[in-house]
């Protein structure tokens, strides 16, 4: 008993030691993407004991990012970008020579190493990681990268145009050929990504990993977004309304992933995000007497219509689930886990107030992220708290209920 004591004391004071020698403070940590990107989903985090933030991007303005050096033992220990110069003569375009540059993590961590490097015409258009929890932080363990044809030369901010999936469809690559669920996955709209935002934690003691990362892109510009695989809202968002659908089969998001799995095999046409919504409420809240089943969207030939017995009720929420209000500024004060409403002032009445919208916070801190069906007609996307409002009209009218355990 004695030697265990001391060999759970021992580990603690290097566990201490690493996190004095932090660079930056614990807790989630953001990268900017420059004007006109976007970012992608982030795998991993969003706290841990980070040792470096960058974004990993090419040097030369006629570059891209082709491929990614790895390596991995229980995490991904480490992770470079490969770029390569992009030239076009006419219509064919294409790389010849590549080289390994920025960087994130240990580069003789691990004991895997893999090079996951795209056609010579195409560049890095996506990701999909694999993750690992420590407590209630996640670490990216592995991850597959997606590549997509070269449409054109790069134009500013190393944005290289890319073939819609109806001329010459993206594919996945990955060391071992296939990637285990569950995953997060994160893919640029319209152009290969232009950088990479990556975030080096410490992994167990000492050692220095690629904790987390997502992917930045060029913006969507004048094209459409990607048929069958992303929403387009950039009527009313702009360039970061071209948004990705999320891969609902094997969702491991610790918030939504059970009603993801759940939901993922639905006509995508036949629910929306009340269904959504209350089906994660359904799960979450202890098993009572709740008066209220999830239903599916009205549909007929050419018309969408939203019955009261599709629209969720501040009753329903609160009376019947038990949820409260949550007190306090938005979205400063929301949590994960917590349910957003957009109110319908024109249904509402006395004793009945009915929402025209309803999402998940799947992230709380300086980068809200909300994920909820927007509609019947897309599928299910995350939206920031600024994309949310924006959406929705809704800069005076959000409501947050949190379950009381």
């Amino acid at each position: 008993m004695k030697t265990v004591w001391f060999a759970f004391v021992a580990a603690l004071i290097p566990l201490h030691a690493c996190i004095a020698q932090s660079r930056l403070p614990p807790g989630p940590l953001e990268i900017a993407p420059l004007p006109g990107e976007t970012a992608t989903a982030r795998a991993g985090g969003p706290t841990g004991v980070f040792v470096s933030k960058e974004a990993l991007r090419c040097a030369r303005p006629d570059e891209a990012i082709v491929g990614f050096r790895t390596r991995r033992g229980s995490v991904l220990d480490y992770l470079q970008i490969v770029c390569a110069q992009v030239q076009c003569r006419g219509s064919d375009c294409g790389w010849t020579r590549s080289l390994s540059t920025g960087s994130v993590g240990d580069p003789n961590g691990g004991q895997i190493a893999a090079l996951l490097l795209c056609d010579r015409t195409e560049v890095v258009s996506g990701f999909r990681a694999k993750l690992k929890g420590l407590g209630e932080i996640q670490y990216v363990e592995d991850i597959s990268a997606q590549c997509a044809a070269i449409a054109g030369p790069p134009t500013a901010g190393n944005a290289v145009p890319i073939d819609g999936e109806d001329k010459r469809p993206r594919r996945w690559i990955h060391a071992t050929g296939h990637l285990a669920s569950p995953q997060v996955e994160g893919i640029c709209p319209a152009t290969g990504t232009t950088g990479v935002a990556a975030f080096g934690g410490r992994w167990m003691l000492r050692a220095t990993v690629a904790q987390a990362m997502a992917l930045l892109c060029g913006a969507s510009g004048a094209g459409t977004c990607p048929s069958g695989s992303h929403a387009d809202f950039r009527d009313v968002l702009g360039a970061t309304g071209c948004k990705p659908c999320l891969t609902l089969q094997g969702s491991a998001n610790a918030v939504t992933g059970r009603t993801d799995r759940e939901v993922a095999n639905l006509p995508n046409a036949r629910y929306n995000c009340h269904f959504y919504t209350l089906s994660y409420m359904n799960y979450v809240t202890p098993p009572v007497d709740k008066g209220r089943a999830p239903r599916r969207f009205g549909r007929l030939p050419g018309i969408d219509f939203e019955t009261g017995s599709t629209r969720l009720t501040d009753e329903d929420i609160q009376t019947r689930y038990g949820w409260m209000p949550v007190r306090g500024p938005l979205p400063a004060s929301l949590r994960p886990g917590d349910v957003v409403t957009v109110p319908d002032e024109a249904s509402s009445s006395g004793s009945v107030h009915h929402n025209v919208h309803s999402g998940i916070v799947i992230r709380s801190g300086a980068q809200v992220l909300i994920r909820q069906k927007p509609n019947p007609v897309n599928c299910v996307v995350d939206l920031t708290w600024n994309e949310f409002v924006t959406f929705y009209r809704a800069q005076h009218g959000v409501n947050a209920w949190r379950l009381q355990k």
